[in-house]
């Protein structure tokens, strides 16, 4: 476990490298020139716990040098057969490693006076040896392109195990009835042009606001504002939920209009929304899967790919009514998978919500969801070892001067954290609009500050609590807070929405351990398996985020909080922000209204 103090969690963290380094080392698949940079890492923090530094330069090179071998190290497993050409690959971070162990050998051997006079020499030395290690680590992945090889291989593999083959033949058949969908990732294709869904590739800034949604033409290679993600609503077998991949925001008919020609955009998540729930009724079979329309639970209206007024000038998605007797081929949809999981392996409204716990620096304790008999009394405490009730995943909302998130319940789902009136936590549903519910999170030294969206407050540890501080105190190690996956209990240093933001590989986690849910006989829609070429366009479309994310770490950046278009980290004081521009997306922000077409 993690606990407080700064020299003991130093220490504990050098131990932990070495744990790490030590499996590496006793894999008996472990290539033997990967072997040799895990001793050589052993011998450099050995070195760190014998001689008790815990606020040293040379410390934070030992474990940067210890993270770069374990990187190496799952970059190159299951690549034996490139054995020979790796091994070349790595010349240069093996010398470099050398370098390092013998100034750790010449610094052990020193008197303490000897320590003294060279304090700003080792200082200087060991600032090169940084340089050069990541110099090194560099080149390795340029010559051998071994990171961006294993990352689509892994990516692949993950999706491939997702993905699953067709029901089996049925006879039964699916026209205008329900249809289940396998949740998962998908572009929405339109059965009269082919044209796909594109949401705006806008980040509303200030309030809550809707974005408008368009038909582009289709292509090999989407963008992510093309991606959808379709997720079951509240449990039930034939309601969903369509959100874009790009900016978080649900599939929406604006203003809750019913009349025909109402346009459909963007909105964050509101749970219980019917503009926002939608159902996919099946209209005719096809040897390249099935067709629907896409019906608003709330409204007599269905997805329609061209503007009833004006189709040839007006792009937006719209909603209208089914006026003959069968849809229109406009009204008529096809899912085309990119990634998408087993019927029944997902039983919650997300797909692999990452599970963490939030553990107080200063203390060492977990938020935990207690049951209170009144339920707008405070009811998160403290607890010294974390339980079901002290899982937490994160949402992201929507931007304001910084990204902001809710912080979802893992044992009430979906209920958040909420500064409840702005005079304590407590565990409410969660609203969209309720600025109670939305936090920034600010990384600072491997753990994270979250303020209140309208109080300013920030979230902290009091009296066994959790409870707020001021803003003033955002040096407070009371109000700050690591993240920690509460089924491998590793720490986590990315904050982020798992079912949006995909990490490299080697940050993921684990997946979702969700019991399946019972079988049924209800149909599902046929949309084929995800094909390796559009596998392969997922994993590549996050590309820029995972090279950004590893150079990051690689930097020493210790934390980072990683949103749908932007990544912000911290080290040492200095804030690094990264955006993200895709050049591909065709609508950056239009000034159209959002006024019925009809």
């Amino acid at each position: 476990m993690i606990s407080g103090g700064e020299g003991s969690r130093s220490l504990g963290t050098a131990s932990a490298g070495l744990s790490a380094l030590r499996d590496v080392l006793e894999a008996v698949d472990t290539m033997p020139f990967v072997k040799y940079l895990a001793s050589v890492g052993v011998q450099l923090l050995q070195y760190v716990i014998e001689m008790q530094i815990t606020n040293d330069m040379f410390r934070n090179l030992a474990l940067r040098a210890k993270d770069v071998i374990v990187a190496v190290a799952r970059s190159c497993d299951g690549l034996q057969p490139l054995a020979a050409h790796l091994e070349s690959d790595l010349r240069q971070l093996t010398n470099t490693m050398n370098d390092i162990l013998s100034f750790a050998a010449e610094k052990a051997s020193r008197g303490t006076l000897r320590k003294l006079w060279n304090k700003s020499e080792d200082a200087a030395s060991v600032k090169a040896l940084d340089l050069q290690l990541t110099h090194a680590f560099h080149i390795f992945q340029i010559q051998s392109d071994v990171t961006t090889r294993r990352q689509q291989e892994v990516m692949i593999q993950q999706l491939a195990n997702l993905s699953v083959s067709p029901p089996p033949a049925r006879s039964d058949p699916i026209i205008d009835r329900p249809l289940r969908v396998q949740e998962g990732i998908y572009l929405i294709r339109n059965a009269a042009n082919g044209n796909v869904a594109e949401v705006e590739d806008f980040k509303p800034y200030g309030h809550v606001q809707a974005v408008h949604a368009f038909m582009v033409p289709f292509t090999t290679r989407p963008s992510q504002t093309q991606l959808w993600v379709v997720q079951r609503h509240a449990h039930k077998d034939f309601d969903f939920v369509i959100r874009s991949l790009a900016t978080g925001y649900a599939l929406n008919v604006v203003h809750n209009h019913a009349r025909d020609g109402a346009k459909v955009g963007g909105f964050p998540w509101e749970p219980g929304a019917g503009n926002e729930i939608w159902s996919f009724w099946g209209t005719r079979q096809e040897p390249s899967g099935d067709f629907c329309t896409i019906r608003s639970a709330s409204l007599p209206t269905v997805l329609d790919g061209f503007c009833p007024r004006d189709s040839s000038e007006c792009r937006n998605l719209h909603a209208t009514r089914v006026k003959n007797a069968a849809p229109s081929a406009s009204q008529e949809w096809q899912l085309v998978p990119l990634a998408s999981l087993p019927p029944g392996s997902s039983v919650s409204p997300a797909l692999h919500r990452r599970r963490l716990l939030l553990q107080n620096v200063q203390t060492g304790t977990y938020a935990t969801r207690i049951e209170t008999e009144d339920s707008e009394d405070p009811n998160v405490v403290l607890t010294s070892s974390p339980s079901s009730a002290s899982s937490w995943s994160f949402l992201y909302i929507d931007n304001y001067r910084l990204d902001r998130f809710a912080i979802l319940s893992g044992a009430a789902d979906p209920y958040t954290l909420d500064h409840w009136g702005g005079s304590h936590i407590n565990i409410s549903r969660y609203m969209p609009h309720n600025p109670n519910h939305k936090w920034t999170a600010t990384a600072r030294d491997g753990a994270f500050i979250f303020r209140n969206n309208l109080t300013d407050d920030l979230l902290a540890a009091r009296a066994g609590t959790v409870d707020t501080l001021p803003l003033s105190a955002r040096n407070d190690p009371t109000c700050h807070w690591r993240l920690i996956d509460s089924t491998t209990r590793e720490h986590v240093r990315v904050l982020y929405d798992s079912v949006l933001s995909l990490p490299p590989p080697e940050l993921a986690g684990p997946l979702s351990s969700e019991t399946p849910r019972a079988a049924t006989t209800a149909l599902f829609l046929r949309t084929g398996n995800a094909s390796p070429e559009m596998q392969l366009t997922y994993s590549n479309s996050f590309r820029r985020e995972h090279e950004t994310i590893r150079t990051m770490l690689l930097e020493g950046y210790k934390a980072i909080v990683y949103a749908p278009r932007t990544i912000m980290a911290w080290r040492e004081g200095d804030i690094k922000k990264v955006e993200m521009v895709d050049d591909d997306a065709e609508f950056k922000w239009s000034w159209e209204d959002f006024e019925p077409c009809s």
